[in-house]
């Protein structure tokens, strides 16, 4: 995922362009070995003997925010604890570790999305 596969459509968010999507296998890994976008792709998918999980999406998803944040002028004394949790929660989902970066529904319950 990368920002370039985000379209707002009716006022919504929609992700598009899943040429490179695919399926888990029945433990929920997937070969994601050597694919993708380089800046936005999770360390492991560098790594052929890691196994790789739903975490890699998270990881560029992390990528995605964080580059669509450098575009927000953040303009008020207000915004300085938005931004706290914003850089949170792209620390978070960006760690190095896959089995340190929250699920897509730990991160939708972090204090970002709750204050914002």
């Amino acid at each position: 995922m990368k920002r370039s596969n985000l379209r707002t459509q009716n006022g919504q968010t929609v992700l598009i362009d899943f040429d490179l999507a695919c399926e888990m296998d029945e433990n929920g890994y997937v070969d994601a070995y050597g694919v993708g976008t380089n800046e936005y792709r999770a360390p492991e998918t560098y790594d052929k003997n890691k196994e790789c999980t739903s975490a890699i999406d998270l990881y560029s998803m992390g990528k995605t925010i964080e580059k669509m944040s450098r575009r927000v002028q953040w303009k008020t004394s207000d915004s300085d604890g938005c931004v706290k949790n914003l850089n949170d929660l792209i620390g978070q989902l960006c760690d190095e570790s896959p089995s340190r970066r929250p699920t897509a529904s730990e991160a939708l319950g972090h204090p970002f999305f709750q204050s914002s």
